[in-house]
């Protein structure tokens, strides 16, 4: 039966891969004014698995199994640019994106990456599909990823709708807004099936050429169905968790007066102490000003769940604390300095609460990080974490410190460390050097020695050259010390055609 799957595996893609062809080379007849590009290549390491940082914020796409070849090919068609005579832009615009990947070796999988419609009128947008997303006020070139949304595991299929740029409501440009509201599909993952995301975000910026930022985005985990909680009545009905539009309405509205008069067919014990689902999201702040040709960022991302942050600031000190700077240089183009905190979650006084004497309502809570008791998988998609991919997947872990027995997204999710982003071009190369320098403790939540603390590096060297910007090789060597993870050093070579 195995070698039949294999079979039928390669004859699937044999077919996919020769209609893109056949789509790719007639380009002027299908889809006249899509980009479309063709990319292949291959992963190799010391050992079974990806290096983080090849890995890591790439949608999904890379696996992490090593020894593979994996082949993409998208086509994407963005917004007219064209004006109307009074110089403004249309009304009214679409566009469309498709991008299909396929690995064959030690991991074979066929899959669906991008695949979604999207429609503009005025300053707001409609889409319906997987897109690629960052959400959070960072700087996604320079930085480790977003703490909540951070491009590291396959899109969700999602139905959005939202202001994707800042849009002036004072003063020309003084007082600037965006937002998002969308409702998404987890569909089916190791312990939970047909379960859902509502996600909504609010943005503010004031000033122009220096300007500062805040704002707060929202994601809750609701619905479903769970075979392995079945038994657990303080979590589900009978396996059960409330999936009902009532449910709904209290997910995007979580108040209690939306409790109290539009109650969920489901009643559960945990859902009634904190509204029901897995709530989480970031409370984001960043400052940008440029000083002769230097663009500079300096950005803030506090991790919350359900009142944890704003009643009491307890776990205020955890994050991401971020500083990138563009320059007019070629050389170095952009330098990206993080600062990532975990360490907290809820197990002792922030100092902002020390120092504005603050009752800490919340304290001695475990916030536990993108896992949660309910829905099992965590804060995941397909395997991949969705948020910053520092707080690492209990699947990337060395055997020495995995135990079956936890059912859990992430064992090790107390993160502290630094992280480096260095990205330029020298003569016809452009470069890019990441390094980030790591300590992990175990959840608190966890039966392990709360003091156990576990070093860990991680390192990737890039280097690119193009050949009339049609033509793009591509060598990423990725290395990583021995300490939660395996010590790894492999190497991605790809090759990129745009059309």
């Amino acid at each position: 039966m195995r070698k039949v799957g294999d079979n039928l595996f390669r004859l699937f893609f044999t077919f996919i891969f020769l209609l893109i062809s056949i789509i790719f080379s007639n380009g002027q007849s299908f889809f006249p004014k899509a980009q479309k590009y063709l990319k292949t290549g291959f992963i190799v390491s010391t050992n079974d698995k990806t290096p983080f940082w090849i890995q890591s914020n790439q949608y999904g796409t890379i696996s992490n199994k090593s020894g593979i070849v994996f082949f993409e090919a998208g086509l994407k068609s963005d917004y007219d640019s064209t004006f109307k005579r009074s110089g403004k832009l249309k009304n009214f615009n679409f566009g469309y994106g498709i991008q299909i990947n396929a690995n064959a070796g030690n991991e074979s999988r066929l899959f669906l990456t991008e695949g979604y419609l999207k429609a503009r009128f005025k300053f707001l947008e409609f889409y319906a599909g997987r897109r690629k997303e960052v959400l959070g006020i960072t700087d996604s070139l320079l930085s480790s990823g977003s703490l909540i949304w951070s491009g590291n595991a396959l899109p969700l299929p999602k139905i959005e709708l939202y202001m994707p740029n800042y849009i002036s409501i004072f003063g020309k440009g003084l007082i600037s807004i965006k937002w998002n509201f969308a409702h998404g599909w987890f569909g089916n993952q190791n312990y939970t099936q047909k379960y859902y995301l509502h996600q909504k975000s609010f943005y503010v910026k004031l000033g122009r050429r220096k300007s500062f930022e805040m704002g707060l985005n929202n994601q809750i985990q609701w619905g479903g169905y769970s075979e392995y909680l079945k038994t657990v009545s303080a979590s589900t009905v009978n396996g059960y968790m409330p999936s009902d539009f009532n449910a709904f309405i209290n997910a995007a509205f979580p108040f209690p007066f939306i409790r109290k008069n539009f109650p969920p067919k489901l009643i559960l014990i945990n859902d009634s102490m904190n509204y029901g689902g897995n709530v989480l999201g970031s409370v984001d702040l960043g400052y940008n000003l440029t000083i002769n040709d230097f663009k500079i960022k300096i950005y803030r991302q506090i991790p919350y769940e359900l009142g944890s942050l704003f009643s009491s600031l307890v776990n205020a000190d955890d994050g991401i604390y971020g500083l990138s700077v563009r320059t007019p240089s070629k050389i170095f183009n952009g330098i990206g300095l993080e600062g990532i905190h975990t360490y907290n979650q809820g197990g002792y006084r922030a100092g902002i609460a020390q120092l504005l004497n603050i009752k800490d309502q919340h304290f001695g809570e475990i916030h536990n990080y993108f896992n949660h008791g309910q829905y099992l998988d965590g804060w995941s998609y397909d395997g991949f974490g969705i948020g910053n991919p520092l707080i690492i997947s209990n699947k990337m872990i060395s055997d020495q410190y995995f135990e079956e027995k936890d059912k859990l997204y992430s064992s090790f999710n107390r993160v502290k460390g630094i992280n480096l982003n260095l990205v330029g071009k020298i003569n016809q190369f452009r470069y890019r050097l990441n390094y980030s320098i790591l300590k992990y403790r175990p959840t608190g939540s966890s039966y392990r020695p709360q003091n156990l603390e576990l070093m860990q590096n991680f390192g990737l060297i890039k280097i690119s050259k193009s050949f009339n910007e049609k033509r793009i090789l591509v060598c990423e060597i990725g290395g990583q010390t021995k300490g939660l993870v395996k010590r790894n050093l492999g190497i991605k070579f790809s090759f990129i055609h745009y059309w």
